[in-house]
């Protein structure tokens, strides 16, 4: 099995997650955190940072996410960041889905932008979802 480092970018209160080879079994790290994520001994600057943001009723234990880290773990040597909005995906789709879509996504680009100003290499990141 290839090496991969899971890192799941939440909102205000929820968390970044690591993950090594098993893809429920995490370490967390909120968004005002992101020093310690990029200090974090599982996360390397050298390899290719996948954003992975699962759709609307999902999260990331649902079968669908599960086999997306699955495939990024076979693949291995990638940090993989997840962004864990479930609290914020579900409801009436048009009336709280999407603008809580629009929310969380200025917030990924604000905590982006900071990782960048601290050394995070976005020459090797890739946004999926």
């Amino acid at each position: 099995m290839g090496s991969l480092h899971l890192l799941s970018m939440t909102f205000n209160f929820h968390s970044f997650l690591i993950f090594s080879e098993n893809p429920t079994e995490f370490k967390a790290f909120y968004f005002n955190e992101t020093s310690q994520l990029l200090a974090h001994p599982d996360y390397d600057n050298n390899r290719t940072t996948i954003l992975y943001g699962y759709g609307y009723t999902e999260n990331f234990l649902r079968k669908s996410t599960q086999t997306i880290l699955r495939a990024f773990i076979v693949r291995g040597n990638h940090n993989l960041l997840v962004v864990e909005w479930s609290k914020y995906s579900g409801g009436n789709y048009y009336f709280e889905a999407i603008p809580n879509s629009r929310a969380v996504g200025e917030e990924i680009g604000k905590q982006l932008l900071k990782m960048k100003s601290i050394g995070f290499n976005l020459e090797n990141f890739h946004l999926i979802g």
